[in-house]
């Protein structure tokens, strides 16, 4: 892969960034981006963009910039940074540093393109693709310790998990005996991605195209391993498809003490955990 060039530009006001931009464009530019601001005030999931009356743009080039661009940017009084930036293929490199370990009890997430260390002793081999939730993340590990001491100790006998990414909790719940799992997805390579690692282990879990709106059964179990603005948005349809249990993380302990108040929806908590700064009920 070749190299590429970036230019960074300092505190570029509203009023002269369509300028700047369409100057960068004439001079070689392949690309503009914005360094915008951001803020998430309460547990509402959708961040909101910091107004601010100047922002730094970074603009990329295939090819060296020619020195009379910079002259230009100096004559508007832009101050702005040069650098020479090396492509690489972060897949690849991401690979590199993935590799085999225990997720919970027995079960071990296994990379498809990695051989099955001797002490998995159920492996679930996994191809992230695009989506999330291949168990490195705290809140997938919270999810997982609390699914496996539930399976093992109420037998619940249908599971829904809501935002399954790859589907490595719903291939739990189906190999410690769920009769009927199902993982829904709203992102659609997650939802490929589920399919095929399901496939891939030979475990019985359906991935539908619709989302948890158009489900008109309930379950022993649900599942939901989404942050926690979202788990607050989803909670009249989570109360509403689960018959007995609830099993949530992805809420960051700095909103613990708001969460459970504006989510509990006549459930009692029976076991907490904490992960690194996440927590799970």
């Amino acid at each position: 892969m070749g190299d590429f060039w970036k230019v960074v530009l300092h505190s570029v006001g509203d009023e002269r960034e369509e300028f700047i931009a369409a100057l960068c464009f004439a001079h070689g530019a392949s690309g503009v981006s914005e360094n915008l601001l951001f803020q998430q005030p309460n547990l509402v999931y959708e961040a909101q963009i910091v107004e601010t009356k100047t922002k730094n743009l970074e603009i990329f080039f295939d090819k060296e910039p020619r020195k009379e661009l910079f002259e230009i940017l100096n004559q508007e009084n832009i101050k702005w940074e040069f650098s020479k930036e090396v492509s690489r293929d972060w897949l690849e490199e991401w690979k590199k540093g993935f590799n085999a370990f225990c997720l919970v009890g027995p079960y071990w997430v296994v990379p498809s393109w990695s051989s099955i260390p001797t002490a998995a002793l159920r492996p679930l081999r996994i191809d992230p693709g695009m989506a999330f939730g291949t168990g490195t993340h705290a809140t997938t590990r919270i999810a997982s310790r609390l699914l496996l001491d539930l399976m093992q100790t109420n037998h619940p006998k249908s599971v829904l998990d809501v935002g399954t990414g790859t589907g490595i909790l719903a291939m739990i719940a189906a190999l410690e005996g769920a009769d009927l799992v199902i993982g829904t997805e709203i992102d659609q390579d997650a939802r490929r991605t589920a399919r095929e690692n399901i496939q891939l282990n030979g475990v019985s879990v359906e991935i539908p195209e619709f989302q948890i709106e158009q489900i008109p059964t309930t379950f022993d179990l649900v599942v939901a391993n989404i942050i926690d603005g979202v788990l607050l948005s989803l909670k009249k349809q989570l109360d509403r498809l689960s018959s007995n249990w609830l099993i949530l993380s992805g809420i960051l302990i700095d909103h613990d003490g708001k969460f459970i108040p504006e989510m509990q929806v006549g459930y009692e908590v029976v076991r907490r955990l904490e992960d690194e700064e996440w927590v799970g009920y």
